[in-house]
């Protein structure tokens, strides 16, 4: 493909010019990061104005805190999974 550029990096601090991306696409990784706010900011910081943002994942109105504050449970993507209030 020629116009598909791949870029490795860490999802809350992308090696990627600010508003140089037309599409931000997440599968439930979002959910992996505990910083999940820098992670939308990085987001918003690498799309251009007419960028658009396509994400999955888990959202939940109330979630206890053993389970967000759980470490083991971040690789079944529940530690992370993000407030609707938060996420909208």
């Amino acid at each position: 493909m020629t116009n598909v550029e791949l870029q490795n990096g860490i999802i809350e601090q992308q090696p990627i010019e600010d508003e140089s991306v037309d599409w931000a696409i997440s599968n439930c990784v979002i959910n992996l990061s505990p910083e999940n706010p820098k992670v939308f900011a990085e987001i918003i910081r690498v799309l251009k104005p007419s960028g658009r943002m396509l994400v999955s994942g888990i959202v939940v109105d109330d979630f206890p805190e053993e389970i967000t504050n759980n470490q083991r449970l971040y690789s079944s993507y529940l530690a992370g999974t993000i407030g609707k209030n938060a996420y909208l």
